[in-house]
């Protein structure tokens, strides 16, 4: 099967090649911007001010957890879990959204109930692996991502009248999470990583493209929409995500299936729009759905921008045995990927079974 035609990085829109740094900041960055805010992620949405309000701390088997209530002026308040190491820190940091609650990630009774998603408390905790993640000297952030703007098609029409999306929302939440605890003490703010899964996948990548202050970024399985193409014939398609998502997508994304051709870009840009930071995409074999081989292809057409930045080879692409799913062994590899990447020495995790 031939390749499609994806654009070239690396020229302008008015053919100008981009040869240096300079030009790549200076001109086709802000290209690539304009196409993804006017075409499929809409801009930034204002959450305004916020103030956080403490709600406890507690210790835990691996460390301690601290428990905070983000109240934002806009109108979303959302609980922020942090899960804290053993030790005086400052410890690297993972920034997540997940999708059930914070209660479903531990078993901890202190940890507050999402009253709208009275999801079984700890029914998330192998998706979410505490105990290596603090053992191996990482934090870990969380928050429900419902909180910050409810996964219902029936939104789509407010945030389109607002220029701006789900994913676009979901993003900006890991910015706003990784803000906060940027001014904690115990925060290596140098070294925090944006991670999730799935829909959420997607959202640690734009949040990491728009996002300088994050360190590197690990998207699971984040298929359409996230690293893998929209010139496809193989998982899921553009006609495919926007009919059933049409809120996580602006609506001229959707005008698009069936002539992905002349998108004017592609997903290897939004990896490169991450670039010179380290990237890891996990994969699974049985997740075709995802098309991870359609990511590969796209970590390696935004390679050549890593070159140009001097950064080298710190873009990586994984895949396991497996379905659509987070597991432990999913964890394992991103900490050795953190701490490779970022230089980071922490103890080495344990190893733990698919």
């Amino acid at each position: 099967m031939e390749e499609p035609n994806y654009p070239d990085l690396l020229v302008c829109d008015d053919g100008t090649p981009v040869r240096d740094a300079e030009t790549w900041w200076r001109r086709r960055v802000p290209e690539l911007w304009g196409h993804f805010e006017a075409i499929q992620y809409g801009r930034r949405p204002d959450f305004g001010c916020l103030d956080v309000v403490p709600v406890g701390v507690w210790e835990n088997p691996f460390g301690f957890t601290q428990v905070d209530r983000l109240e934002f002026r806009s109108g979303p308040a959302v609980h922020l879990a942090v899960f804290w190491p053993d030790g005086e820190g400052p410890f690297p940091l993972f920034v997540g959204l997940n999708f059930r609650g914070n209660h479903a990630v531990c078993s901890d009774p202190n940890v507050p109930i999402d009253p709208s998603n009275p999801a079984p408390r700890g029914s998330q905790e192998n998706a979410w692996p505490i105990e290596l993640i603090l053992e191996s000297g990482f934090a870990l952030a969380t928050a429900w991502y419902e909180g910050f703007c409810p996964d219902d098609p029936g939104q789509a029409g407010r945030l389109h009248a607002s220029g701006t999306t789900a994913l676009a929302c979901w993003a900006e939440a890991l910015t706003r999470i990784r803000s906060v605890l940027s001014l904690n003490p115990l925060c290596r703010s140098e070294q925090t990583i944006a991670i999730g899964h799935s829909r959420l996948g997607k959202a640690a990548l734009l949040a990491c493209a728009r996002d300088a202050k994050f360190a590197a970024c690990v998207p699971l399985q984040s298929g359409c929409g996230g690293a893998a193409p929209s010139r496809t014939s193989v998982g899921e398609t553009v006609a495919d995500i926007t009919r059933v998502f049409p809120h996580w997508f602006l609506p001229a994304f959707a005008t698009y299936a069936g002539r992905e051709a002349e998108l004017p870009i592609d997903q290897h840009a939004l990896i490169a729009l991450c670039a010179p930071r380290p990237m890891l995409l996990l994969n699974a074999e049985e997740d075709t759905w995802a098309n991870p081989a359609g990511q590969r292809r796209m970590l390696e057409l935004a390679k050549p921008v890593y070159s140009l930045l001097g950064s080298g080879d710190v873009v990586e692409w994984h895949m396991r045995p497996g379905k659509h799913e987070v597991l432990p062994c999913d964890w394992e590899r991103a900490i050795a990927f953190a701490r490779f990447r970022l230089k980071e020495r922490t103890a080495p995790p344990r190893r733990l079974p698919c």
